[in-house]
């Protein structure tokens, strides 16, 4: 069948053109060198578009006539090919329709930077978004039950929402904190949004939007911990804890060792300014020490007087303020400890050791102590330093080797080894080295004592002169007395 074209105004102008490309080789057969090559080159650029333009249409005229020809020969039967038309798209829309759809589920929650899931009706996993793979570490995830990946406890949950949704009639739910196991570590919590999406084509399942939880229940259990701690701190001190607003200094709670210690009740005492309860001397003591507490940002310890609210006792306490929160406003802990029983050991122990000192001083026996560790000389009194001719200050602290203090070395040697192996001699009599070089008859005893955790031993040393001169006086009277007889 012949097919015929109708001219364009393109085709004349390249008619044209093709003549002056004609002209032009004509031409250049006349004009020097220099024109020849400024007449070439549009020359050579017209004769190149036209071929192109001829190229084109010689590629759309077969394309035209076979499209004619094939419109001539299909206008013929057009009922047939009509039906056949409108079959074919209804017998293959819905397995495409149903791939693309599938794709596109698949793509969108594949890729998503949020934690997503499709699960079909009956609870098998379809889709899973890379980060809630990456985090649940569930490769082998896809057509497994999505209960698999809960933690046994949370299952039963999920199995009735599940069975909510297949029942029917409801669009959407919310499950809480829901515990995923993870491989070989802790488990992750998800709040998880559940949307029924089984009526949407391509869909056909229950849509799952997550958000994690995990920081926050682990934060939480962790203060619900320290919470736990602090109340059996709290109830179990035997310090008394006492908690006030820090705004108005209101009593918030006490422990129990607050009402053995100053015999307040709770009813007496919850609710009342600190200030305000007679627990001070003197109410101005009270304030001046809360002003300090408000004035220090970083607490306050002092050493006060209190009184027993039922008997008025005084007592000795230490306070110790720090500031925290309570329910998210600024309160005071107070820690009080009473220190009546110590002040009282105190001032025992200072009685005692004056008591000590009059006697290691007073004593008319010289008197060492010396530490078994290093010989060094803790103390000695002043009696000794008499006998001796040495100032206090020159022998304390220094080392001491009684051996050598006295003329009888070897003897003094088997005193120090008795001392060590049995802990102690009795009334050794050796003859003791003084300053001047001369020699003092003494009687020597000591023992063996731990002082503040070192062994140590006591020496006491006493002077004989008196009884030597005492025993040459009567033989030289017995002697007379013989003579005389």
């Amino acid at each position: 069948m012949n097919v015929t074209r109708s001219r364009t105004p393109i085709d004349f102008l390249a008619v044209g053109l093709a003549l002056v490309a004609v002209g032009l080789v004509m031409g250049l057969a006349l004009v020097s060198a220099p024109w020849r090559v400024a007449c070439a080159i549009p020359l050579v650029l017209a004769i190149a578009w036209v071929t192109t333009r001829l190229a084109r249409k010689q590629d759309v005229n077969p394309d035209s006539a076979h499209a004619n020809a094939r419109g001539a020969t299909t206008a013929q039967p057009s009922a047939a090919l009509s039906s056949a038309v409108m079959a074919a798209p209804e017998a293959t829309a819905p397995s495409t329709s149903d791939a693309l759809t599938d794709a596109l589920t698949d793509a969108l929650t594949r890729h998503t930077t949020d934690l997503a899931a499709v699960v079909s009706i009956d609870g098998r996993v379809r889709h899973l978004s890379a980060n809630l793979t990456q985090l649940l570490r569930a490769t082998d995830a896809l057509d497994r039950p999505f209960s698999d990946l809960l933690h046994p406890d949370e299952r039963s949950r999920w199995l009735g929402c599940l069975a909510e949704f297949s029942a029917g009639g409801k669009p959407h739910a919310t499950l809480h904190r829901l515990c995923m196991l993870r491989p070989d570590t802790e488990p992750a919590y998800l709040d998880i949004h559940v949307s029924n999406e089984c009526a949407t084509p391509g869909v056909c399942g229950l849509v799952l939007n997550a958000r994690e939880v995990t920081d926050r229940i682990v934060i939480e259990r962790a203060l619900a911990r320290n919470e736990s701690k602090f109340t059996s701190v709290f109830h179990a001190s035997e310090d008394a804890i006492v908690i006030v607003r820090a705004t108005d200094w209101l009593v918030q709670d006490f422990n129990p060792a607050f009402t053995r210690l100053l015999g307040l009740r709770r009813q007496d005492a919850v609710g009342t300014a600190l200030d305000a309860l007679d627990l001070w001397p003197a109410r101005a003591l009270a304030v001046e020490f809360l002003q300090r507490v408000r004035d220090s940002a970083a607490g306050v310890e002092a050493r006060v007087t209190l009184r027993h609210c039922e008997t008025g006792q005084a007592l000795e306490a230490g306070i110790a303020a720090r500031f925290t929160e309570l329910d998210g406003a600024p309160a005071v802990l107070l820690v009080v400890r009473d220190y009546t029983d110590t002040e009282q050991t105190r001032h025992a122990l200072l009685e005692v050791e004056r008591k000590f000192s009059l006697v290691f001083n007073a004593a008319p026996d010289g008197i060492v102590i010396i530490r078994d560790a290093d010989r060094v000389v803790i103390d000695i009194n002043d009696y000794l330093c008499d006998l001796t001719g040495f100032a206090k200050e020159n022998i304390l602290g220094r080392t001491l080797e009684l051996s050598r203090a006295f003329a009888n070395q070897y003897a003094a040697q088997r005193a120090t080894d008795t001392l060590q192996r049995l802990g102690g001699y009795r009334n050794l009599a050796l003859d003791l080295r003084v300053r001047d070089g001369k020699t003092v008859p003494v009687l020597v005893s000591a023992t063996s004592f731990a002082l503040d955790g070192e062994r140590c031993s006591l020496t006491l040393v006493r002077d004989m002169r008196d009884v030597r001169r005492t025993e040459q006086a009567l033989r030289r009277a017995d002697a007379r007395f013989r003579a005389a007889f």
